[in-house]
């Protein structure tokens, strides 16, 4: 069996969706893939715990982006 940090280190890299990141064991998620150089996105509404670690933000509504991303496939 695989825990989350062995999948997120198999990972090409992170996308966190709907999170400020405020509790510890979701950042910490964050520090990891950035120690190990993977990518990081977020995509979340409002400021986020992670945002000096962050390669890309989408500062959107999630509904609405992630159903027009789906869409334009």
């Amino acid at each position: 069996m695989y825990s989350a940090l062995d999948v997120l280190k198999a990972s090409d890299g992170l996308l966190v969706i709907g999170s400020s990141l405020m509790v510890y064991s979701g950042f910490r998620f964050c520090r990891y893939a950035k120690e190990w150089n993977k990518p990081i996105a977020t995509l979340n509404l409002g400021r986020t715990r992670a945002e000096d670690l962050v390669d890309l933000k989408l500062n959107a509504r999630i509904g609405e982006t992630l159903e027009s991303a789906v869409y334009s496939l």
